[in-house]
């Protein structure tokens, strides 16, 4: 499990606007080429990913609790079987400074997990830690169009 920090002087509501526009990701995870989501942000909304390195991946939202938290599990491109789950949790909370706090968690387990967390883990915890500061840095300069 990794957890990536930053602070944003936007609200929650400001941030959320960023996360809610998928196919913008790209404007702040400097890892991805692509994301797109079928339909609404709610719960069971299947996505997918491209990676600047890497195969497509499809994703789903697990949980989604508007303006403070989403999460998603990753299927791993040619795996059938559920022998390694991504998972990805964001979240903000106001802080008593006005600002807001800013977490991306991955998180990898499943009977194979250990093995992805070797190979994977390192790039998956660096991706996250650029794309959150990013999120904070780039929202402030360019609000989302929603």
């Amino acid at each position: 499990m990794h957890d990536a920090h930053a602070e944003s002087d936007l609200s929650p509501a400001a941030l959320w606007a960023r996360y809610v526009d998928v196919p913008r990701w790209v404007e702040w995870d400097p890892s991805l080429r692509r994301a797109a989501l079928a339909g609404d942000f709610v719960v069971g909304a299947p996505g997918r990913l491209e990676a600047l390195h890497g195969p497509p991946t499809a994703f789903t939202l697990t949980h989604v609790a508007a303006p403070v938290r989403f999460d998603s599990r990753a299927v791993l491109p040619h795996v059938r079987v559920p022998l390694v789950r991504l998972d990805f949790e964001h979240r903000l909370t106001p802080t008593a400074t006005g600002k807001t706090h800013i977490v991306h968690r991955v998180c990898i387990s499943g009977p194979l997990g250990w093995l992805v967390a070797r190979l994977l883990g390192p790039v998956l915890a660096a991706d996250a830690d650029r794309a959150v500061r990013a999120l904070a840095v780039t929202t402030a300069a360019e609000p989302s169009r929603v």
